[in-house]
């Protein structure tokens, strides 16, 4: 598995990648509680694209995850209860992470995770957050395991 920064060429599947999760998320359990075609969409892809934060996990020559690692804290981060107390511009933020569910349990959320531990370390970051609605019981679940990670805050929002 590859994970890199979406191309330009990539934008509409990556986009659609996002739809088919969200569809699927829709007759199941929308946990995320994302909105087809709203957010996360090719409009938010092509906005992260532009920004250099989009990134895409490939295998077999298809994209099998897609996430944003930035440094922009939407929301209030700062009202969070963290388990540090850091100035927002030391911390990278992951947002909109999602994997084909065909794949998931697959260990794609970790290497991402380990990803964007080494990415934020190497352009100088102390911290990763990400942020969770508290109906989201696969990702509290999934972030609870890798709290190891050093880096890696979860925060769950009431």
């Amino acid at each position: 598995m590859q994970i890199r920064k979406c191309k330009d060429e990539e934008i509409i599947c990556t986009g659609e990648f996002y739809d088919n999760i969200v569809k699927y998320l829709d007759e199941h359990i929308n946990y995320p509680r994302w909105i087809y075609q709203v957010y996360p969409s090719i409009d938010s892809v092509m906005e992260m694209t532009k920004e250099k934060s989009q990134y895409i996990c490939i295998y077999d020559k298809r994209i099998i995850g897609a996430f944003v690692l930035n440094n922009q804290s939407q929301g209030k981060y700062s009202k969070g209860k963290w388990s540090k107390d850091l100035p927002e511009e030391s911390y990278m933020v992951i947002h909109a992470l999602a994997i084909d569910h065909e794949m998931q349990g697959c260990g794609i959320a970790s290497k991402i995770f380990k990803f964007s531990i080494g990415k934020a370390k190497e352009e100088g970051y102390e911290s990763i957050r990400v942020n969770i609605v508290p109906d989201n019981i696969p990702a509290k679940k999934l972030f609870e395991k890798k709290m190891d990670l050093n880096m890696l805050e979860m925060l769950i929002w009431n």
